[in-house]
């Protein structure tokens, strides 16, 4: 057997380049869209080998154009590598439509933000639906 061991070659074992899942951010994304409306001739193997990825993820990407497009008007940051709902959305969305709504000399302390939470909660959940025991914490 160490003959046989001897005679495979250390790449055959373990490969030098192993190929990890990254995510890629809001602003890489955008710039993959802007690259390929620019230079609708450049074929998705040589966008992915320019922004260092995969030619299926600039596939993914340019499918789905039009809401990364969206997401990113309404992205708090574009270095977020993927959009995830709140789990309180309708609550969220309420809640920061009252702040922008209220006058702008008003100061919101975090406590003050957290009972008017509590209170949205209570009126936009249903009886024993969990999102309705909001705690602000």
């Amino acid at each position: 057997t160490s003959s046989l061991f001897a005679k495979i070659s250390p790449s055959y074992i373990m490969p030098e380049e192993t190929i990890t899942r990254t995510g890629i951010s809001l602003e890489k994304k955008l710039a993959i869209i802007v690259e390929a409306k620019k230079h609708p001739e450049k074929s998705h193997s040589s966008l992915g080998s320019q922004f260092q990825c995969g030619r299926s993820t600039v596939s993914k990407i340019l499918k789905h154009k039009l809401e990364i497009e969206e997401e990113s008007k309404t992205a708090v940051s574009l270095n977020q590598k993927r959009h995830r709902e709140g789990r309180w959305k309708l609550m969220e969305d309420t809640l920061a439509f009252f702040v922008e709504q209220a006058d702008t000399a008003l100061f919101f302390t975090d406590d003050a933000l957290r009972v008017k939470g509590r209170r949205l909660a209570e009126k936009l959940y249903a009886e024993g639906d969990p999102k309705r025991d909001f705690t602000g914490a």
